[in-house]
């Protein structure tokens, strides 16, 4: 796991992560292939990270386990079962052979309470241009 941590693949990663700002992240979803992150409100894809465009050019069938527990370890939200849900997942490629992804998924009354806030947020501004 260090070698990964400490590899220009997962510093770059680790770097998007941190520049996401103030989206609630929403899904990570992690494969073999690379990295896509989702947000709540509003929804759209925050980015989308290649593993083969960022230095790993061959498919390593641990690198998604290793990156969903590194991810966890450097972002502590992550790690708490109370706010993200983790679950593996198994994709069938082309060639037949079986690989796993890995989901970290933002729990429901977490999305309720973003979409509460920008609701109330919402109402407030337009009592405001009234």
């Amino acid at each position: 796991m260090e070698y990964v941590r400490t590899s220009n693949l997962y510093l770059q990663l680790y770097e998007n992560m941190n520049n996401i700002g103030s989206f609630a992240v929403d899904e990570i979803i992690i494969e073999n292939s690379g990295v896509r992150v989702t947000s709540v409100y509003p929804a759209h894809k925050l980015f989308d990270y290649s593993f083969k465009q960022n230095g790993n050019s061959c498919r390593n069938k641990e690198l998604a386990r290793i990156v969903a527990l590194l991810l966890a370890m450097d972002f502590s939200l992550l790690a708490d079962p109370s706010i993200y849900q983790l679950r593996r997942y198994r994709i069938y490629r082309m060639n037949g052979k079986k690989e796993y992804g890995f989901r970290y998924t933002l729990r429901r009354h977490y999305k309720d309470e973003i979409f509460s806030y920008r609701q109330q947020m919402h109402k407030s501004a337009s009592l405001l241009i009234r």
